[in-house]
This record gives structure tokens, C-alpha cells and sequence, in this order.
């Protein structure tokens, strides 16, 4: 690995090994993650929904892990990229750390190898729990059942956790207090884009681009697959609930990009 990577992420290292938020939300996600899926273990089996084995066993267990999974991208992981910013801003540390001579982009990207290090740990962790359960629930399974049909499973999560912490790391920068950030992005998520989606976007265009937000497109990289199951609404309605994957990762990568870019600007421009 590059020195420098080495050099930034030990540096951030020392900053918040000793932040007992983040290393909470770290290991709530590391150990209540890879178990959330069985709650489905108590699931009653309803007409038109598919057996409970389905959850747990291959190629079924990388969508049901991974929408279990997503739930705590979405709180825990993104409360980190909120966090390691607004910290830094409340404990002066970042005004600290240019004064002393570090570079804003130094700055910047020693953020960015936090967020990309924590998206490899956390799709890690899916990819490792979803294999062991999908071994042990998959009677009789071949090497080519594992990933039929999921072949970027794994990667779309990956995408997924950047998503979020991406987001998260950009209000952060944005808004700069860490209450008021994390309230802003709560709110986003779960009110403000599905309200312009539903309420604004879908009564005026009346057309599926209502699903080409930032977040929903996040979201739908591993959505509850349950929804893809519905195509009798599709047929009724000739309405689609979801984005495909394909739409799903490319809106993604582009809101991921922006994030980012918003981001590294505020650093650059921004009074620390």
C-alpha cells in the first residue's frame, strides 16, 4: 500500500481511536450486522412470498443479507461520515492540523482513505457473514449456486456503504455541526427526498425518473427483495418500484462523485 495512505490513515488512526461515537457505531455495525437476518427466522410463510429457506441459503442470501446489511450502512455507517468531520470541527482539531502544516487535500484525502477503508471493512464483514450462513443453510449447494445470478453482489454493497458514508461525510463538511448534520441527513433520507419523489417529482413528470435521486438509487442497490418479486404491480399499474442494478449503480457512482467532489471543494475553500 502507498506510504501516504499509510501515513493519513494512521494519522486519523490516532485521532479517533479514542472516540468512543465512532468506535460504537463501528462495532454495532461489526457485531449486529452479520445476525440481523435472523429475525426472518420467526418469518410466518405468506401466499405469493417465498419460503423462509430462501433468506438464508445461496444465490437468495446475498440480497437478503445485503438489504438486511443496508439498514446499518444507512445508520451506522453514516453517522461515521457526519462524525469524523464535525468532530474535528467541535474539538478545534481541524484548524489545528493546517496550522501545523498538514495540506487541505492532505486533509481531505486522509478523510477519503477513512471512508473507502470502512466501506472495504463493512462489505467485508457482509460478504464473509452471507457466505458462512449461505454454507450452512444450503443443502447440497455447488460452487456455481454461490453467486447465481449475484455476481456484484459484493461490489454493489461496497458501493452502497460509500454511498452512504459519502453523504454523510459531506454534510458533515457542509453543515459543520455534528447534531444539526446528523438531524439533516435523518431527515433527507427518510422525509425530504422520498416527499419531492412522491409528492412533487411523480405528480408533475409522472415518470419513473422520480427514482433517479441520490439516495434511492443507494438504496436500490440492495433493496428489499421482496419489491422485485411484485410484477403483477408493474403489469397493473405499468409503473416500476425499483431502479435496475444497472441504473442503480451508474446514478450511484455519479452521486458518490459528487458527493466527494462538493466535498474536497468545501476543504479547499472553505474558512477551517
Amino acid at each position: 500500500m502507498n506510504l501516504q495512505i499509510m501515513h493519513l490513515l494512521g494519522l486519523e488512526w490516532k485521532k479517533f481511536r479514542k472516540n468512543k461515537l465512532v468506535l460504537l457505531l463501528l462495532a454495532l455495525y461489526t457485531f449486529l450486522m452479520p445476525f440481523a437476518i435472523f429475525v426472518m427466522d420467526n418469518y410466518i410463510q405468506m401466499p405469493g412470498l417465498p419460503q423462509k429457506e430462501t433468506f438464508f441459503s445461496f444465490p437468495g442470501i446475498w440480497e437478503y443479507q445485503g438489504y438486511s446489511g443496508s439498514w446499518f450502512s444507512f445508520l451506522f455507517l453514516g453517522f461515521i461520515g457526519v462524525v469524523i468531520i464535525t468532530s474535528e470541527v467541535s474539538n478545534k482539531t481541524m484548524r489545528q492540523n493546517i496550522l501545523t502544516g498538514m495540506t487541505r487535500q492532505s486533509f481531505y484525502l486522509g478523510k477519503l482513505y477513512v471512508i473507502i477503508t470502512v466501506s472495504i471493512w463493512a462489505t467485508l464483514i457482509y460478504f464473509i457473514s452471507a457466505l458462512l450462513i449461505g454454507i450452512s443453510r444450503t443443502e447440497g449447494f455447488t460452487t456455481e449456486m454461490i453467486f447465481e445470478g449475484h455476481q456484484f453482489a459484493v461490489l454493489r454493497y461496497f458501493l452502497m456503504n460509500l454511498g452512504y458514508l459519502s453523504f454523510g461525510l459531506f454534510l458533515g463538511l457542509i453543515i459543520r455541526r455534528s447534531g444539526l448534520a446528523i438531524f439533516t441527513y435523518l431527515a433527507y433520507i427518510i422525509f425530504l427526498e422520498p416527499m419531492i419523489r412522491w409528492a412533487i417529482h411523480r405528480n408533475i413528470f409522472e415518470h419513473r425518473s422520480m427514482h433517479f435521486y441520490p439516495m434511492n438509487a443507494i438504496e436500490d442497490l440492495m433493496p428489499n427483495p421482496a419489491f422485485r418479486l411484485v410484477d403483477s404491480f408493474k403489469e397493473m399499474t405499468n409503473f416500476e418500484l425499483l431502479l435496475n442494478y444497472r441504473e442503480a449503480t451508474v446514478i450511484s457512482l455519479i452521486s458518490v462523485a459528487v458527493f466527494l467532489i462538493v466535498s474536497y471543494l468545501s476543504i479547499m475553500k472553505k474558512d477551517m
